[in-house]
Parts: structure tokens; sequence; C-alpha cells
């Protein structure tokens, strides 16, 4: 098995860096929400920044399985992303509708990744497939619930 993970450690530290955007951008919506009004959506980034901390915890083994070591970096594309919040969300007068719609499309890219992850899995140990499913499944609901949020805030 240590052969087979080691062929799709570039796709299990792809994934691991995707969560690593997903867990700062979560911390950069924490950072921008306005202190009087949305307590529940504090709770809720932070439990969709702790659902990728999980994430990250059950590849990481799995990459040091391989004899490689799992990676701390971010993509470039989410650095600018996180840029791009901050900036929108100071320029924006609805503070909260643009931080909802920046962490929409963070999870949109998230679900590319796995989708993408997905298709380029053939051969990789059942574990892995199993846990990549899984998480994009549980991403998926939680995406789902981040839109609800955003629509009824848009409506507010």
């Amino acid at each position: 098995m240590k052969n087979t993970l080691y062929n799709h450690t570039a796709l299990i530290n792809r994934l691991i860096e995707i969560n690593n955007d997903r867990i700062e951008g979560y911390e950069t919506a924490i950072a921008l929400l306005p202190n009087k009004e949305a307590t529940g959506l504090r709770q809720a980034f932070e439990f969709l920044r702790d659902q990728s901390l999980t994430f990250k915890n059950e590849l990481a083994p799995l990459v040091v399985q391989s004899g490689s070591e799992p990676t701390e970096n971010t993509r470039d594309s989410g650095k600018l992303f996180r840029a791009w919040m901050t900036l929108k969300s100071t320029l924006s007068s609805h503070t909260l509708a643009s931080i909802l719609d920046s962490c929409d499309q963070g999870e949109q890219e998230f679900s590319e990744v796995y989708r993408q992850a997905l298709e380029e899995s053939t051969g990789a140990p059942l574990e892995l497939v199993t846990i990549m499913e899984r998480q994009s499944n549980l991403q998926q609901e939680t995406y789902n619930k981040l839109k609800e949020w955003k629509d009824n805030s848009i409506s507010e």
C-alpha cells in the first residue's frame, strides 16, 4: 500500500492544500465579520474551518505513510483570493453579503478540486477514495447550508 500511496502523494497534498486554503479563508471571513451581528455566522464559519482541519488531519497520515511530508502550503490563487476578499468587504457597503459571496466562491473552488481529484483517483487505494468521497459529500452538505445562509442574509 505504501507504493500505491506514494503514487498518489501529489493528489493527497493538493487536497491538503485546498483545505489549508479553506482554513485560512474562513479565518479571514471570521476576522471580517461585523462584531455586533452574525454571531451565528461566526459559529458556522468556525465549524467550516474546523471541518477542513479535520479533513486535513485525515489526509496527512496518508502522505506520511507514503514516506513524504504533508504540505503546509496554500495555493497562490487562494492567497490572492483572500486578499481580494478583504479588499472587497472593506469597499463594499454590504459587508456581510460580500463575505458570504466570497465564501460561496471559495466553496465552489473546493468542490472543483475534490471533483478533479476523484476523477484522477484511478488506481488509488480504497481507503483514500473513501476518505475523498466522504469529505466531498460532507463539504457539499455544508456548502448547501452556506448557500441558505447567503440567501437568507441577502433577503434580510
